[in-house]
């Protein structure tokens, strides 16, 4: 059993250069302004953004500072971003409740204060926490509600994340033509844009649309979309979207029986995992992992790495993730010819789906 993780993009003021330069400049601002005025606030918000890539402690702290200094100054602008970083932070670290409410405070906010240009990335961010949550409706609720906004303003580059995320809702509600469509659609807008931009962008459509071959077992197709997402963050340093593109490599490859391909983008998923720091993505490296050596007939390693996962989600925050893992342990139990307890992980992973499916009526 596996899961393929979806890109499920977010909204930033500096998403298309490498991000490491990005973070480097900006500290380098956030020094430059060491009074305490707006300046300052609009870059510790702007530097807890960016570490949203490479470490929620390192995003709290300057999410905190900038926060504090920005009510210090009733400064409006500055006090809504800082609520921005907080909700994704929440929903990284799986946390969707407490990440919806502040979405909706957010929201609040923009529609009190504005810009209305600015409710584009307020709805998409909300969206985004429900596609997390599984509650596909109210996802496309507001994805919609982005979408139109993005339409009002002419923001081609918005229009094209916020149709990534409704096709990746369509996937996930299993409608692959709709989803497939939706992809496409954003692919024709994007031809608009030109240089970093628009190769990065459709990286991002092609991660998602190899995402439907791969599930359509069309594992050749599907590779050369990953790997044409694959080289371009690689070289843009973009730790976020480079994890879910080598998440899905890691399957596709082993799925298309190329061991050494499965191999070098589990070592690259290792070294990922390390960098974020964020307990899901090494749980999601765990299950990959131990898929892979279930494969390869490495039981008792398989079994070990399906235990460490499980040890660091839970069936509050991380439901879906969970019970993938109770599914790769009940096809340990297969391969070891153990078929009660087979059957108990089986009965025990639907146990949990539908629960998921419950809690979202």
């Amino acid at each position: 059993m596996r899961k393929i993780i979806i890109l499920i993009l977010i909204f930033s003021s500096c998403l298309y250069f490498s991000q490491r330069k990005i973070l480097d400049s900006i500290k380098i601002q956030v020094q430059a302004h060491s009074n305490p005025d707006t300046a300052r606030a609009f870059y510790l918000n702007e530097l807890a953004w960016q570490y949203l890539d490479f470490s929620l402690d390192s995003s709290e702290l300057y999410y905190k500072e900038g926060l504090g200094l920005s009510e210090k100054l009733n400064y409006i602008s500055g006090i809504i971003s800082a609520k921005n970083v907080k909700g994704l932070m929440l929903r990284m670290s799986n946390n969707p409740d407490e990440a919806i409410k502040v979405g909706e405070e957010v929201i609040q906010l923009r529609q009190t204060y504005g810009p209305a240009s600015k409710l584009t990335g307020a709805y998409t961010n909300l969206g985004s926490v429900y596609i997390v949550k599984g509650d596909y409706a109210r996802a496309l609720k507001y994805l919609n509600k982005g979408l139109e906004n993005a339409q009002k303003w002419n923001q081609v580059e918005n229009q094209i994340l916020i149709l990534s995320n409704i096709g990746i809702v369509y996937n996930y509600s299993e409608l692959n033509d709709l989803a497939l469509e939706t992809f496409q659609k954003a692919v024709v807008i994007n031809k608009q844009l030109s240089g970093d931009v628009q190769i990065v962008q459709q990286a991002q459509l092609y991660t998602n649309i190899a995402a439907i071959y791969d599930k359509r077992g069309l594992y050749n197709e599907a590779y050369k979309y990953f790997k044409y997402s694959y080289d371009v963050y690689k070289k843009e340093e973009d730790t976020r979207d480079l994890s879910i593109v080598v998440f899905n490599l890691t399957s596709t490859t082993r799925n298309n029986k190329d061991l050494k391909g499965c191999e070098f983008f589990l070592k690259e998923m290792e070294k990922i995992s390390k960098v974020l720091n964020q307990t899901e993505y090494t749980a999601s490296y765990y299950s990959t992992l131990a898929n892979y050596l279930l494969f390869t007939g490495k039981y008792n390693e398989a079994i070990t790495k399906i235990n460490n996962g499980l040890e660091l989600v839970d069936t509050i925050n991380s439901v879906q993730l969970y019970g993938v893992l109770l599914g790769i342990k009940s096809d340990y139990y297969k391969y070891t010819k153990d078929y009660k307890k087979a059957l108990e992980y089986t009965d025990r992973s639907l146990a949990v789906i539908k629960k998921q499916a419950i809690n979202l009526k």
